[in-house]
This record gives structure tokens, C-alpha cells and sequence, in this order.
């Protein structure tokens, strides 16, 4: 089935830029800066763009490459939920939503990294940055020194084989596509980043949605290195990038049709690769700057859209915006534009881009055709794009004189959609094609002439949401929701607890994806964790609770145990819970012999583990790994019950109120991971 990128025209906005944030973060309450897009969405889809890659938005110091936190939106733009409805509104409009992954470093003020400048060597999240070692300083003045970007030491680069590091960024992620809904991902500095980590990512966005894109900054080498099937589906096209503007500055159509063919062509390198192409970004000089003849401007964009690979323009490029960064500088790259004083600016080349998505939208050939040189001179060049059923001849004059071309081909007639329809015959299986100065054609094979319009992207439905409730949960039945229902189960006689906390994070983050809410706390309940000697011989229970709990077990999508991570009275109430309710019967069956192995659980399960007062050092050296591998092997191996496929271990001991309250959107992320809202179609 073909993926929506391919019929895609992606619109790049550098958030920071776009709304005049200040420099720097001065903190406090959110300012809705990036409300301002709304009023944008009516030019995206003039243009015909049907998809929004969005720079950084997570909180961060500066720029955004410097993030200091993966789950909330820098205030200079907003908050969580005014971006929610924002992306929400791009999705009702038709417009997909891609945003920065930032996951190779972060920013000096990221609390982990805090938490190291702070506590030395006794911090918990020595580990979570690449090569920090306490036998020298940092250019920085720390007494210890660290792995950086590109030896930019106010961005720190992360220790992506750290598996907790990698819980807190796929928890992000999977936020971001819970919460926001997004589509894709571009990855910051891919080259940079851990193989491994990339087949993570993968694998947890296509686990959860087929068709998430994930595509990488990649700059220099072999793009196949990275796009591939265990790793990313894209990444950006630089050669062509670079090939576009430099054959026409150079008056040499010989450059960009080497690298296309190299990468498109038969026996191309890249054949069956989306590649993500575009004309200038918020990390090079604006191509109203480098282009040499102001005259060529369109045409570079034809190409831009008839190539193979999916197009994007630079907020600002459709109307020619000027710019060269500096040798210390991108400021003037990413600058707030204001869209009144936009539509103040001739607006030709707007006009001939969303003619150029519309002819992309009607004829699928330009978006997943073959590609092959038909004729390539200096100043001119024919390519062409195929599919069984399709055949696209597009034709290039760079010269300020006209250029007569001919070229060979079958097809009883050529149509030029991109010049008012105009018809040329076929001549003994050739056509002769006189260029005007600086043009293009594109030209469709067909038997007469026909009459065509573009596909235009219907809005997607958007599930109904119910609104979070801010109440404590209840063990209350509550009416069902469409989603399903979830059980939250806790054991903790303290009401304020961190335990707690995480229980209700994670019922909040329940009901805000449409979940209805069996909470439980055995321990205020009642709940005998003791097994009758009755029920120990296999008899049904007779205890109104345990009838009720196996009940909701029957009609549960799912379960989620906050479960400290200690040996005593909460743990035992909780492991009681799952020996007399998740019984053989009730909560799974055991294969029978010669039979395939059947789901153990009627209902997926999360566990999360909570608040040890053991030092992780001495629970690797006694266990090799945290409580939560005792736990997980030995109890729940003891009841054939592999069943909670997941934990999140954070030791209490020596932690900040900062650090736990992190933990609690971790919780939430995590829970939605499992229990997302219902997916548009």
C-alpha cells in the first residue's frame, strides 16, 4: 500500500524563529506564541501543502537543539495543551504533523545533566551522558568532562545505550503521538546517533502506528546506511540539495542529472527510497541568496517537485524571502515572518507552487514513478518519471534564449499541465519541443487530450476525546468509554505517597485518551491478599471483592500495577491480588499439549515499579540488574505469568522533588504508550 508521504508537500517552520521568541528562555508562565500559525493554515493549503514539519518545540534554553525537557513545550511557545489543539486543528485541515527528534544531545540546564553538576559522582545519571568521567574538566569549568556535539559543549550528548535513557525518550515519543498526534519524525544529527537506538525507535513507532514516518538529518555518506528497513524509512537529500541550485548557478543541467540518476535511475542506489528534498532550511543561506539569476527561481522548484522524493519548502521560500547565515550565526535564516506583510510581496512564485502540488496530487508518476535522463545538455535537460500505467516527460531551459528540444518516445500525444494543457503530437515516435527563456514543461503521455483536476486531501476524522478529570479516581463504576476500560491498581496505606501520585498520573493520562477507570486501592479496599484454602483447591472465590476485581478483569483492556519496589505489606497485598484474581480461566489459559501457545492475558499489561531504598549500585552487584528483575522472574515467573511486559524502576532514595515529579510524566507517557488514543485512519 502506498504511504501517505509519497503524495506529500511538507512546509518546514523553525518555531522559535517564525514567532520572534526571545533568545533565550526566560522561563515562567507560557506566552501562545505559536497560536499564531492557525492563521497560516489557509496559505498551507493554497499551496497545497498537506504536511507540517515542525522544529523544535520541547522546552529548551535557546535554540531548541539545547532541550531541557522531552515533555513539556517551551513556554516562548505555548504549553502541552494549546499545542495539542493546534496539531489538532492542522489534522481536521488535512495537514500532517511531523516534528524535531532531538535525541543525540541536550542542553547543559536538562535536568539529568543538573542533577550531575549538582550531586558529582553520586548523581543517578552518570550514566545517562556519553563518556562523563570525573578524570578531568570540561571546557565548560566542570569538574568532570563529557562527550559533546561537535565540540559545542553547551550541548551534551547522551548515552543512547543507556536503557533508561531510551525509556525516557520513547516515553517523549510516545507522548507526542498520543497527546499531539504526530506523524513522523525528523531526526537531529542522525549521523551521530546509536544504530541501535534508531532500530528502537522502529520498532516502538511502528509498533504503535504502521505508518509513522521517521526520516534523518544526514548530510555526507551513504544514505542507505541509515534509511533502511531496520532503522529510518527517509533522510534528507543534501546531494540534491546542493545538485539543484549548483547545475543552475553553473549553467550545468549535468550536475543534478548525475546524482539523480546515481541515486533514481536504473540500477540507482536509491531506488525505493522516499528521499526528503527541498531547496534551503534553517541551516543554510536562503536560496533567494544563492541563487545567481533570480529568473531560474521556478524552475528550480519544478524540479524540486518532479524529482523522486517528497518536496518541502522553507516557510518564507514561496515568497523569495532573502538570508545567509553568518560564520556564528542561523539568526538570520529563521526570522519572524508576519503573514500580512507576506501577502504584501508579488505573490508569482506562491502561485506556481500550488500549481506544482496540484499537478504532483493528480498525477501519480511525479510521486512514485521510475526515473530516467532522456536528454541532458548544459542549459537543458528532459527526464522522465513512469509507471505502468503512467508516463511524465519533464523539460528544463536554463538559457535566456529559446532552446528547440526533441525526444523520443510513444505515447500519441504529450499534454503540458504545468503551461495551460498545451498538446504536441507524436511524430513518427519523437515530438519537437521549442523552450521558451528560463521555463519548464511537464508533459503527460496520453491517447487525445484530457481534462484532470487534483486530488484534494480529505480532512481525517478525529476521535472524540472525553476532557481529563482533575478529580481523584474512584473505585466507582464510571459509564463506559468507546476506548475501553483499564484497571489502575495500587497498595498503599498513604494517601499522599509517591505511589499514589503515580496512580493517579496514570489514571488522568487514562481519561485523557478516552479510557474509562476501575481504580483501585486494595489496601483502603480491604483487599485479603491471603488465598482460602478453598480457593487453593481450585473452588471458585466466594469473596465479593475478588468477584468483582475478576469481573472487570473479564471486560479490561488492559492493566496497569503501581507497585513499590520493596519487600512488605503493599507488595504482598498487590501479589496476593495477582494470585486469587489472575487465575487460569479467568486471566489466561496454559496451551494444551500440541496446541500453539494461546495470549496468556485477555487484557495487555503495564508495570510500573516504584521507590526502592536500595542504592542501584548495590542492587547490579547482588542481582545484576534492578529489583524489578527479581520481581519480574521470580514472582510473576512463579505463576507462569509472564504478564507485565514492562517496568519503570526509579530509586527514591537520594532523588529530588524535581526528579519525582518528572517520574510522574514518565508514568503518564508511558500508560499511553500502552493505551493510546484511537488512531486516525
Amino acid at each position: 500500500m502506498e504511504h501517505w508521504v509519497n503524495s506529500a508537500v511538507f512546509y518546514h517552520i523553525y518555531p522559535l524563529g517564525f514567532c520572534g521568541c526571545p533568545e533565550y528562555n526566560p522561563g515562567g508562565e507560557p506566552v501562545q506564541r505559536l497560536e499564531k500559525l492557525r492563521e497560516w493554515i489557509p496559505h498551507l493549503k493554497e499551496l497545497g501543502v498537506n504536511a507540517l514539519y515542525l522544529g523544535p518545540v520541547c522546552q529548551s534554553v535557546k535554540h531548541g537543539y539545547d532541550t531541557t525537557d522531552y515533555y513539556q513545550i517551551d513556554c516562548r511557545l505555548g504549553d502541552v495543551d494549546s499545542f495539542a489543539a493546534l496539531c489538532d486543528t492542522l489534522h481536521e485541515n488535512g495537514i500532517r504533523v511531523m516534528l524535531d527528534g532531538v535525541f543525540n544531545h541536550v542542553g547543559r540546564e536538562f535536568w539529568a545533566f543538573r542533577d550531575v553538576r549538582e550531586k558529582g559522582q553520586s548523581s543517578p545519571y552518570c550514566g545517562w551522558f556519553q563518556n562523563l568521567n570525573f578524570g578531568g574538566g570540561s571546557p565548560m569549568g566542570d569538574p568532570f568532562w563529557y562527550e559533546s556535539w561537535g565540540g559545542h559543549y553547551e550541548l551534551v550528548k547522551l548515552n543512547l545505550k543507556n536503557p533508561e535513557v531510551r525509556d525516557h525518550l520513547l516515553g517523549a515519543v510516545g507522548m507526542w503521538m498520543d497527546r499531539f498526534h504526530i506523524d513522523g519524525l525528523r531526526l537531529d544529527a542522525a549521523d551521530c546517533v546509536d544504530f541501535d537506538f534508531f532500530r528502537a525507535l522502529k520498532h516502538y513507532t511502528k509498533s504503535r502506528d504502521p505508518e509513522f514516518w521517521l526520516m534523518g538529518e544526514i548530510i555526507h555518506g551513504d544514505y542507505a546506511r541509515w534509511a533502511n528497513p531496520e532503522m529510518l524509512d527517509s533522510v534528507t537529500n543534501y546531494e540534491c540539495w546542493k545538485g539543484n541550485w549548483s547545475a543552475h548557478n553553473s549553467k550545468n543541467y549535468f550536475e543534478i542529472a548525475h546524482s539523480l540518476n546515481r541515486q533514481f535511475g536504473p540500477g540507482g542506489i536509491y531506488r525505493g527510497l522516499c528521499l526528503y528534498n527541498f531547496t534551503e532550511n534553517h541551516d543554510v543561506d536562503r536560496l533567494a541568496s544563492t541563487l545567481t539569476d533570480p529568473a531560474l527561481l521556478e524552475n528550480v522548484y519544478t524540479l524540486l517537485y518532479t524529482m523522486p522524493g517528497v518536496p518541502s519548502i522553507y516557510y518564507g521560500g514561496e515568497w523569495a524571502v532573502e538570508g545567509k547565515r553568518t560564520p556564528h550565526s542561523d539568526v538570520v535564516l529563521r526570522p519572524c515572518l508576519e503573514l500580512a506583510d507576506m501577502e504584501q510581496r508579488d505573490q508569482g512564485l506562491c502561485r506556481h507552487l500550488s500549481t506544482l502540488s496540484r499537478i504532483r496530487r493528480a498525477f501519480p508518476a511525479l510521486a512514485v514513478g521510475d526515473y530516467e535522463n532522456m536528454v541532458i545538455k548544459n542549459e537543458q535537460l528532459i527526464f522522465r518519471r513512469a509507471t505502468p500505467e503512467q508516463r511524465i516527460y519533464v523539460l528544463f531551459n536554463l538559457s535566456h534564449q529559446e532552446f528547440g528540444l526533441e525526444f523520443h518516445h510513444n505515447e500519441p500525444v504529450l499534454q503540458d499541465v504545468l503551461n495551460g494543457d498545451e498538446i504536441y503530437h507524436n511524430d513518427g515516435g519523437r515530438t519537437w519541443v521549442v523552450m521558451p527563456p528560463c521555463s519548464a514543461k511537464i508533459l503527460v503521455g496520453a491517447p487525445d487530450r484530457f481534462t484532470w483536476q487534483a486530488e484534494e486531501p480529505v480532512p481525517e476524522p478525529q476521535a472524540e476525546v472525553p476532557a481529563p478529570q482533575a478529580e481523584e479516581p474512584t473505585p466507582q463504576p464510571e459509564p463506559a468509554a468507546d476506548a475501553g476500560r483499564v484497571l489502575v491498581l495500587l497498595a498503599h496505606p498513604s494517601g499522599d505517597s509517591l505511589n499514589a501520585a503515580m496512580a493517579k498520573a496514570a489514571a488522568d493520562a487514562l481519561r485523557t485518551n478516552g479510557y474509562g477507570v476501575w481504580f483501585h486501592d486494595l489496601c483502603a479496599e480491604g483487599f485479603d491478599p491471603v488465598m482460602p484454602a478453598a480457593e487453593a483447591a481450585g473452588r471458585l472465590s466466594q469473596d465479593p471483592l475478588v468477584l468483582q476485581y475478576q469481573e472487570e478483569l473479564k471486560q479490561a483492556d488492559g492493566i496497569v500495577v503501581i507497585h513499590p519496589n520493596w519487600w512488605g505489606q503493599p507488595p504482598a497485598i498487590l501479589t496476593g491480588w495477582l494470585d486469587r484474581v489472575l487465575r487460569e480461566g479467568e486471566a489466561y489459559a496454559l496451551p494444551k499439549a500440541g496446541e500453539a501457545p494461546a495470549p496468556l492475558l485477555k487484557a495487555r499489561a503495564a508495570l510500573v515499579f516504584n521507590t526502592s531504598n536500595t542504592p542501584a549500585p548495590v542492587e547490579d552487584a547482588a542481582y545484576g540488574d534492578p529489583l524489578q528483575r527479581i520481581w519480574q522472574n521470580c514472582v510473576f515467573g512463579l505463576l507462569a505469568l509472564p504478564a507485565f511486559d514492562r517496568c519503570l524502576f526509579r530509586p527514591v532514595a537520594g532523588s529530588t522533588p524535581e526528579q519525582r515529579t518528572g517520574w510522574l510524566g514518565e508514568v503518564a507517557a508511558m500508560v499511553s504508550a500502552y493505551f493510546p488514543k484511537k488512531r486516525r485512519k
